[in-house]
């Protein structure tokens, strides 16, 4: 896998986290984001996060990380949807040789080597629509 294809990979996680969030909260949100990693606030990606994402994943064609958390936490107040992540410590290898276990919070499904989840946003929208 090349590495522009595997950038049409990282999109497709981001885009399907999105719209299953839509889907969940009846909103609709903005295709704007920022990333931070799951144990800290720290923005360290913005704009193209994709391509963040790829240069932490990908290593050449026949190598890449098998196992990425990505989770859809919020809506923030400057309109950007913050993404955040983990990427466990597996050895890169080829493309769809990856760990399948199931974790509580991934519901938003997989693609490629993230799993994806999305419980905090709906609830900052279940807590907002009770609120």
């Amino acid at each position: 896998m090349t590495r522009q294809e595997f950038k049409q990979v990282v999109n497709d996680a981001i885009e399907q986290v999105t719209r299953m969030s839509e889907t969940a909260t009846g909103q609709t949100f903005p295709r704007s984001y920022c990333f931070s990693w799951l144990t800290g606030e720290e923005i360290v990606a913005e704009g193209d996060v994709a391509e963040f994402l790829v240069h932490l994943t990908f290593v050449d064609d026949t190598h890449i990380s098998p196992c990425f958390d990505l989770f859809l936490e919020r809506l923030r107040p400057d309109g950007r949807l913050h993404l955040r992540g983990y990427r466990a410590g597996f050895p890169p290898c080829a493309f769809g040789d990856h760990v399948t276990y199931r974790l509580q919070g991934h519901d938003a499904g997989r693609v490629g080597p993230f799993k994806l989840g999305m419980a905090h946003i709906i609830e900052q929208f279940n807590h907002e629509t009770v609120a």
